[in-house]
């Protein structure tokens, strides 16, 4: 508490929420507390001093409060108002934006895995190796990564399809050089990182320049329809808003 001013514990939880994981939850939480009292102080000491009588500050906080009233009524419409986007609709705007879908960047697809036995890492290898085309290796990929792959998902899902290759092991700079300097077909050496081995086979590259897979952009595109969905709906509203107010004699911009 300072003065008539209150922070509850529902209060520090919520804004602990926000925070990022793994911080130091004991830590984080003196440090919102500590925030708070001082944000506190400060607003009772300008109170005292009438800073809010000041004309320029009582301008500047109408023009606040009317921006956080806008923001928070054009979030609400976007929220009541989730677009649907249909197979028809990406189909549509793929077959007629094939040109501007072109990669800007390379496109990847990894057969990836990392597990806990070496011997497990130097079979796989083996038999990525031995593989003499692309389509053999896919066809056993799946029931190796269900085998040995510390994180089956992961393995299955990275290589059924294209990935922007900056997109992939952001965390694991290690790796992310290794798949830089393979070449389509290429199996990498084993990696051995902090008692896991990690085992990589880059399938194919796309370059730049390359019409896209819909498979490969198909998130993309729903994600740009829903924003022109979100973006026509806005102007349909203020469409609406302004008819009314041209009716009602509301609007003078003589």
């Amino acid at each position: 508490r300072v003065g008539d001013q209150y922070l509850t514990a529902a209060d520090v939880s919520a804004r602990l929420d926000g925070l990022q994981r793994g911080l130091d939850t004991a830590e984080a939480r003196t440090q919102i507390v500590e925030r708070w009292v001082t944000n506190a102080l400060l607003y009772r000491e300008a109170e005292r001093r009438g800073l809010r009588d000041d004309p320029d500050i009582q301008q500047r906080l109408r023009e606040q409060e009317r921006s956080v009233l806008v923001n928070e009524l054009t979030t609400r419409l976007f929220a009541d108002t989730e677009p649907h986007v249909t197979e028809a609709d990406v189909q549509a705007y793929y077959k007629q934006y094939q040109e501007q879908l072109r990669l800007r960047e390379p496109y990847v697809r990894v057969q990836y895995l990392s597990t806990s036995s070496l011997t497990a890492a130097r079979t796989i290898q083996s038999k990525l190796r031995s593989r003499i085309d692309t389509a053999s290796a896919t066809r056993s990929w799946q029931t190796m990564a269900s085998s040995y792959a510390l994180d089956v998902e992961r393995a299955q899902s990275m290589a059924a399809q294209y990935y922007p290759e900056r997109s992939l092991f952001s965390h694991q700079p290690i790796i992310r050089q290794q798949l830089g300097r393979l070449q389509p077909g290429e199996t990498a050496p084993i990696l051995e990182i902090d008692g896991r081995y990690h085992v990589m086979h880059l399938v194919d590259r796309a370059t730049p320049g390359t019409i896209p897979q819909l498979l490969w952009v198909e998130g993309e595109i729903r994600r740009r329809l829903r924003l022109r969905a979100r973006k026509q709906m806005y102007a349909r509203e203020v469409e609406r808003l302004r008819n009314e107010a041209l009716a009602r004699r509301e609007i003078d911009l003589a």
